[in-house]
């Protein structure tokens, strides 16, 4: 009689296999982020694009692209939301206090011993605060904040990253616009460039906003 178990080796196998996925699909994701944001970055840079260089120094042009870009702002927001959490992780060291009032109508209607009738209308009410203070939950409370705070750490180096990629982006676009003017301002050179010059110009300038992959 065989053993129904699989051997260790198929076992290790196809964790190695999964495990292989899922670098691929994470290293896909992250191409195609990257790809997002240089097509963002390139949208921001558009004004540089059509003629602005010559008025705007590099330093005019990078603060404008801090300020306006999409991709930078969406990213701000994101780390604004998570460092909430580090507050709502310290709550569980603070003390909950809990109010309550209730009151309500009951009547009352009594016989007494000469066969009268004696009636009357209550109006009890209730009202309370209970004020509770944790001393110990197992750590779960620690825990929660060095997770909080993990993540506000992740989200910042995640801000640091995109904002490396956008100046990049923008001092190289900056940089072939300025370039591209400067040959077409030289002596001789405005008039009498062949086409074929003219092509790899525009060529060049619209690389500067495609699409990039930083290595």
């Amino acid at each position: 009689m065989g053993s129904s178990h699989e051997p260790a080796s198929a076992v290790v196998t196809k964790r190695m296999r999964h495990e292989i996925r899922g670098i691929q699909m994470a290293s896909r994701r992250r191409v195609a982020f990257r790809r997002c944001l240089s097509a963002a970055a390139g949208a921001a840079l558009s004004l540089v694009a059509c003629g602005h260089a010559s008025s705007q120094t590099l330093s005019d042009a990078l603060v404008r692209v801090y300020q306006t870009n999409p991709q930078l702002n969406a990213q701000r927001a994101q780390l604004r939301v998570t460092d909430e959490s580090v507050p709502q992780a310290l709550s569980g060291y603070r003390p909950q206090v809990s109010a309550g009032l209730s009151g309500g109508i009951n009547p009352v209607t009594t016989v007494l011993a000469d066969g009268s009738i004696m009636s009357a209308t209550l109006r009890p009410w209730i009202a309370g605060v209970t004020i509770t203070q944790p001393l110990f939950n197992g750590f779960k409370t620690a825990s929660s904040v060095r997770q909080a705070e993990s993540q506000v750490r992740s989200g910042r180096e995640a801000l640091r990253m995109v904002e490396q990629n956008v100046f990049v982006l923008a001092v190289t676009a900056y940089m072939n616009v300025v370039a591209d003017q400067a040959l077409v301002e030289a002596p001789g050179m405005g008039c009498a460039r062949p086409m074929g010059d003219d092509t790899s110009s525009s060529a060049g300038s619209r690389a500067a906003f495609a699409p990039a992959e930083f290595r």
